[in-house]
């Protein structure tokens, strides 16, 4: 049996009070299982030191289920339950009756998406889950180890990750409330906001990266930001419960345009949270909603632009810090950092002009009502209009601006470096 390289466990700084790509809601689609816990959640049991495993140490939990008495050793009978030991009484119906209709277990697959258990092994996963027990088996699940063999593996409820019996194999699980949307990538959670690093190997550090360096631009220069000129140092995941409102918000559009125009013009676009750390605008403390009245190309609302160049270029915009995490903001450090948005345009107003003051009021009844959000420009950063023919900028880009927060999902912060010249 030949196994394939470990799967790192993504470590998951919650980001409540301090401090997917695509969406369709679904286990394998993307939405946000903030409260991944639902209406039967419960606190983890305390956890004895030899229960403590850590993720990949797949014999130490083997000793520790074998301890617990779920399952023995080769050979041995199982042992009965410790003497004054009581676990919580659940009903067999109504637990399959819940995972047939509302609760998932799933597995993390090699590119960072999930694949779930079976019907009878989620069963079986959510029985134990609701006694509280530390660790539980599951037989026959097919993990990507080789060619169709069916495995016997460990879930650590602890630290929500499943191990294979007799070898090092470990990676993610999760439990997805089919009431709670939730991202195709995103790892369990139980606060409204998760801030995850994305691994390298994974689905999701490809799309961004093809986001940050690959598009074009329409004039066909060299955009600012390139793989020669930065490189992306870290990329975090934001698993934010407000994605709720973004997927009420994509239904009520539905309901409202063509839905397939909506799907059409929903894009991601890069902002630039200036003095405000990126963490806070995910975690849903911090505003994007940039200008007051009057002010800016197209009145208060949320800008972003298309080209990573634009939200990089002027300082009024990049985020710096002298660390990866933007923890210490520093105007001259060595790091930037910019928001990944996932943008819900709807039926965008598309103009090349510029409209500020009076020339905005004159066009700010068509919005809602024909019109969801702007797409303007292109335009430099802080000033209109693209560069001249002749000139030979290239950080100008098609900028979109919407009106109501619940259109704009932050889902990635991406941590660069400028190469040395």
């Amino acid at each position: 049996m030949v196994l394939p390289v470990p799967l790192a466990r993504s470590p998951s700084v919650g980001a409540h009070g301090g401090a997917s790509p695509s969406h369709s809601g679904a286990g394998g689609a993307a939405g946000a299982s903030g409260s991944a816990g639902g209406a039967a959640a419960r606190a983890p049991a305390p956890r004895t030191p030899e229960a403590a495993a850590a993720p990949g140490d797949a014999g130490r939990k083997r000793k520790a289920l074998y301890a617990s008495g779920i399952f023995s050793p080769p050979g041995k009978k199982g042992k009965a339950a410790r003497k004054g030991e009581t676990r919580p009484k659940f009903d067999v119906k109504a637990i399959r009756k819940d995972v047939n209709v509302q609760y998932t277990w799933q597995w993390r697959l090699l590119d960072g998406t999930y694949e779930a258990f079976n019907q009878e092994q989620c069963i079986d996963i959510e029985t134990e889950w609701r006694q509280q027990a530390k660790l539980t088996r599951v037989w026959g699940t097919r993990f990507p180890v080789g060619q169709n063999e069916m495995l016997k593996c460990l879930i650590d409820f602890a630290d929500m990750t499943t191990s294979i019996v007799g070898c090092d194999w470990v990676t993610a699980v999760r439990r997805w409330d089919r009431d709670v949307p939730m991202g195709d990538s995103w790892d369990h959670q139980d606060d409204d906001v998760s801030i995850v690093d994305v691994e390298t190997a994974s689905r999701d550090y490809a799309v961004v990266a093809n986001a940050f360096f690959d598009r074009q631009r329409p004039d066909g220069r060299t955009p600012l930001i390139s793989r020669d000129t930065h490189t992306v140092v870290k990329i975090r995941r934001v698993q934010n419960s407000l994605l709720s409102l973004f997927e009420a918000q994509r239904k009520n559009m539905h309901r409202k345009r063509d839905k397939d125009t909506v799907e059409l013009t929903c894009d991601y676009a890069w902002h630039g949270s200036g003095k405000t750390q990126p963490d806070d605008i995910a975690a849903g403390s911090g505003l994007m909603t940039q200008f007051g009245s009057g002010q800016g190309f197209y009145g208060q609302g949320n800008y972003l632009a298309r080209q990573a160049s634009y939200s990089h270029h002027h300082e009024r915009y990049v985020y710096r810090s002298s660390d990866a995490e933007g923890d210490h903001r520093d105007a001259g450090g060595q790091y930037f950092h910019l928001l990944l948005v996932n943008v819900l345009r709807g039926n965008p107003l598309k103009t090349t002009e510029v409209w500020q003051g009076a020339g905005f009021g004159a066009v700010q009844g068509k919005l809602g009502e024909e019109f969801d959000s702007v797409e303007g420009g292109p335009h430099q950063p802080i000033l209109s209009g693209p560069y001249a023919a002749r000139a030979r900028g290239s950080d100008d880009s098609v900028i979109y601006v919407t009106y109501h927060a619940s259109q704009c999902l932050p889902e990635f912060i991406v941590a660069y470096t400028q190469n040395a010249r």
